[in-house]
């Protein structure tokens, strides 16, 4: 991404997706929807610790009683295709982490762009078949991109995110890696957040390290105060009683949506592991969900999609399955128990679609690290007995 904004490079991105499909488990978030071109070959190994002299990336540390596995994800080209989900160069795409231990990803100079990292709880040996944190399906290589899901599905994605389009730092900007929205290289800053938009697990925090933090518009991100005892447990999604119920047509069953509870619980031991935004609530798929169409009422509005490029009131309408970007600020989504939770817990965080003036964030690339800590000093527990 260059000096341009993200929702400028939602406008701009022209990306067509060369694969035959994108499966449902897939999420893509739309703060950093933007993807890189890279050909290097897959590398799936997984280390603990990674030491350089001279260091771009993030480093991560699980700080919570719990062993965990980190998930890092990237949109890349290869073969003359575009694919979603793939590993970041040089790593394979799970990788585990035992608790008190520590993690670092380096990030090619020349740049690269929509990687997502998140943390993965309950798994079995592989790092599979997870409580949470199954949010897209396997990867099984190039040539086997979506290998499917775990047996019961994959969960939603519901978990703690980092989000970074990274900067190339090359002096040399012929080998930058390209910015796909405009054609031309990845600009010098890095782009980054952490997202809540479609839930939150995990409490975390997000320090900015190296010589250009003071470049930076923030210093770090807080989140160690998400609490999943504070996820709301009678969410009103009615719209002041407009839509009092949605029904499942798949099964047959309606769901209240005046006292909607939004708490995930393990199938083990009813612990909390995770808090649903309402959009996914809505729009996801059993058992997490209640399957509503985006683009039906009051999904429309939790959801905030914006289908068309440059939206405006005349283009863009809920009626059609579509809320302009300031439509969504000033519409119920804004109202909800949980948007005002996740405020209440963590600043400079996205809580909901367009919630750019608190989520989207820069440094300078290449004199910019990040450390992500998993439970850190004082936060509350995980998983959580609600």
């Amino acid at each position: 991404m260059s000096s341009i904004g993200v929702l400028s490079i939602l406008s701009l991105l022209s990306i067509v997706i060369l694969l035959s499909t994108i499966p449902a488990c897939v999420a893509t978030n739309d703060e950093l929807n933007a993807a890189v071109v890279w050909s290097s070959a897959e590398n799936t190994n997984n280390i603990e610790s990674r030491a350089t002299s001279s260091w771009s990336g993030i480093t991560i540390v699980n700080n919570c009683g719990v062993p965990l596995y980190i998930e890092a994800r990237a949109t890349v080209w290869q073969n003359n295709q575009w694919f979603v989900g793939a590993p970041l160069p040089s790593y394979g795409t799970t990788t585990y982490l035992a608790s008190k231990k520590t993690l670092n990803y380096t990030i090619p100079a020349a740049g690269l762009a929509s990687t997502k990292f998140w943390a993965k709880y309950g798994c079995d040996s592989t790092g599979r078949n997870c409580i949470v944190g199954d949010q897209m399906q396997y990867w099984g290589g190039f040539s086997n991109p979506n290998a499917g899901c775990p047996a019961k599905g994959c969960t939603p994605p519901v978990d703690s995110l980092f989000e970074a389009t990274w900067g190339c730092s090359l002096s040399d900007r012929t080998k930058c890696a390209k910015n796909p929205s405009t054609g031309g290289p990845l600009g010098t800053a890095t782009f980054f957040d952490t997202s809540h938009v479609d839930g939150y697990t995990l409490p975390y925090l997000v320090e900015m390290q190296g010589s250009g933090v003071s470049q930076c518009d923030v210093q770090k991100i807080d989140g160690s105060k998400l609490d999943l005892k504070k996820c709301p447990k009678a969410e009103n999604l009615s719209m002041n009683g407009r839509y009092r119920t949605a029904t499942d047509a798949s099964i047959h069953k309606t769901y209240s949506l005046t006292n909607a509870s939004l708490v995930i619980r393990s199938t083990t031991d009813q612990k909390a592991v995770g808090c649903i935004a309402p959009c996914k609530l809505l729009n996801s798929g059993q058992p997490y969900g209640y399957n509503q169409a985006i683009g039906s009422q009051p999904t429309v509005w939790m959801c905030c999609p914006t289908p068309v490029p440059n939206a405006n009131d005349q283009n863009c309408k809920a009626t059609s399955g579509c809320v302009t970007p300031n439509a969504c600020r000033t519409g119920p989504i804004e109202q909800t128990q949980y948007v005002k939770a996740i405020h209440s817990m963590i600043s400079n965080t996205y809580a909901y679609s367009y919630d750019d003036v608190n989520g989207l964030h820069t440094c300078p690339s290449g004199t910019t690290s990040f450390k992500m800590t998993f439970c850190p000093a004082g936060s509350p527990a995980f998983p959580a007995t609600v």
